[in-house]
């Protein structure tokens, strides 16, 4: 003889059923990690700059023209979610009103 009901008791299978919702967890606002990635982006790309305008084409302005691909990239990384965030916080307060 098979049972089509489950073996938990109920007050298990109950709680499973209505747990209460908790609410959203707020989305992180990354403008002012931005601003300051920005500013440090600004000054590794002035101190490149510098390098170049010196002549100075060697180990040190290789490096640095590396590090400011690396942060031009986690900068608009950052900047893309930022905008996802963005369109999720308007679809939310669109939705309560």
């Amino acid at each position: 003889m098979s049972s089509k009901h489950s073996t938990r008791p109920r007050r298990a299978v109950r709680s499973l059923q209505h747990k209460p919702r908790r609410g959203r967890a707020k989305l992180p606002d990354l403008s002012s990690i931005l601003v300051a990635l920005l500013d440090g982006l600004s000054l590794v790309r002035t101190a490149h700059a510098a390098l170049r305008h010196a002549d100075a084409y060697g180990p040190e302005e290789a490096t640095l023209r590396i590090g400011v691909e690396a942060l031009g990239r986690v900068y608009s990384d950052l900047d893309g979610i930022e905008t996802q965030f963005h369109r999720c916080r308007e679809r939310a307060a669109g939705g309560r009103r």
